[in-house]
């Protein structure tokens, strides 16, 4: 015969005197009594929130290529900016408080020449026309400037000045060429976009707004197919803001999103935006071990990529697609090139 203790039960005591099918009893039936109580309840509900709230664990790739600047010195020039040509050459744009200059390497890194060194200021950025292959950089030092070189590093033209009219520049961070040759220039100061021919001649200009009444200040700024103009903006704390906005090549808005706030993953500090001919977008940030996000045309999150080189995540400065598969980005110091599939 078995002994109960309903008082001790209640307490949750399991006696030796009861049978191990009698105790196992007794301790589901407490148990499920918990876990229906408010407090546990609650407590659930909290933990699924953080869970649906916490980043997809990135993937991860090995850089194919990685390499440094040929240029090494006491002022350690930083990686600025990234462009491939068609033509199968890399220029990256390197600067540091003493130089600039643009520096021209095979896709696999292998250096071919180094030009720009007596021409660029403070450069941040650098784009090249799809069709011809003619280097655009964009200088906001004390003249506020764009500057056209020829494929072989020729100096063509520039054009701009500060100010705050067409065709002047306050801040002009990050540019970018598309297929109809047009030169967009993204102002970080002005919050706008300015359209140019290929020779400079100024087209047309929108500004940019994270939020009705609130400017977006541009990081990066690239065309993805049919001409469409993306830029990457800084981070918007807001929950309505975009950090990324879309026009098509006349400066109509078409869509945004923020990529701050994905469920998958934040861009602390958005420093990069690259997409390729099938909408793929990807995102970078600059200041945090965060990994890359990569969304499709329309904002829907895809996936985080974490890339290694040298034995260190890589943080990136600036990215470009290669075609639909290859990229390369660079970082303070270096650039790599890598594989997201």
């Amino acid at each position: 015969m078995l002994v109960s203790r309903d008082d001790d039960v209640g307490r949750g005591v399991i006696h030796p005197k009861f049978s191990m099918e009698s105790s196992f009893v007794h301790f589901r039936r407490r148990v499920s009594a918990f876990i229906r109580g408010p407090a546990v309840g609650l407590l659930l509900v909290q933990l699924l929130a953080c869970a649906s709230a916490r980043a997809v664990p990135a993937d991860t790739v090995i850089a194919l290529k990685y390499w440094k600047s040929q240029e090494q010195g006491l002022d350690a020039p930083a990686a600025e900016g990234v462009a491939v040509r068609r033509g199968n050459d890399v220029d990256v744009l390197w600067a540091s408080n003493v130089r600039a200059y643009v520096e021209q390497s095979t896709l696999d890194g292998v250096f071919r020449n180094s030009w720009g060194k007596s021409l660029l200021e403070t450069p941040t950025g650098i784009a090249v026309d799809p069709l011809r292959g003619d280097v655009y950089v964009c200088d906001p030092g004390s003249l506020k400037r764009i500057l056209k070189f020829d494929p072989q590093g020729g100096f063509v033209s520039t054009w701009g000045r500060p100010g705050k009219g067409n065709g002047e520049f306050q801040n002009p961070n990050c540019l970018a060429v598309g297929e109809n040759r047009c030169v967009y220039v993204a102002d970080a100061i002005a919050c706008d976009v300015q359209k140019f021919n290929s020779d400079g001649v100024f087209q047309a200009r929108w500004k940019l707004e994270r939020a009705p009444g609130l400017n977006l200040s541009p990081k990066a700024i690239t065309v993805g197919p049919g001409g469409e103009v993306y830029v990457l903006g800084s981070k918007a704390p807001e929950a309505s803001s975009k950090t990324v906005l879309v026009f098509d090549a006349y400066g109509r808005y078409l869509r945004g999103w923020n990529s701050y706030t994905s469920d998958h993953g934040d861009a602390y500090s958005p420093s990069a935006i690259a997409v390729n001919g099938i909408g793929m977008v990807v995102i970078a940030d600059s200041a945090t071990r965060s990994p890359l996000q990569v969304f499709n045309s329309t904002g829907v999150y895809q996936r985080a990529v974490t890339v290694m080189a040298n034995g260190n995540t890589f943080l990136f400065r600036s990215l470009c697609f290669y075609y639909d598969d290859y990229l390369y980005g660079c970082s303070t110091g270096s650039v790599c090139k890598f594989r997201l599939f």
